[in-house]
């Protein structure tokens, strides 16, 4: 049976090969990934019912369950806005 991240792991592996990607899948379905790299930290959580949901961690914030500053209905979507976000991230180290 295909998870909900298992397409994006694959895309974030092959373009990133530095980042730190790790997936949790829960039996209810949903399902959690953290990415990290070039110092910064994504967090993508999935609820059957609700979608995805994204944020990208700052300083010492640590309350991330609480809500996300952005929200998915599709993994495409997801996808190509987390490619962006590492890129730009990736783009900003190489330039200083």
């Amino acid at each position: 049976m295909k998870k909900p991240f298992d397409d994006l792991t694959q895309m974030l592996r092959n373009q990133f090969p530095s980042a730190q990607v790790e997936v949790e899948n829960f039996v209810s379905g949903a399902a959690q990934l953290l990415v990290r790299f070039e110092q910064k930290i994504w967090t993508v959580e999935f609820l059957p019912a609700e979608g995805f949901g994204a944020s990208l961690l700052s300083g010492d914030e640590s309350d991330w369950l609480s809500g996300h500053a952005h929200i998915f209905a599709t993994s495409k979507a997801l996808a190509l806005w987390l490619q962006n976000e590492m890129a730009s991230q990736s783009s900003l180290s190489l330039a200083a």
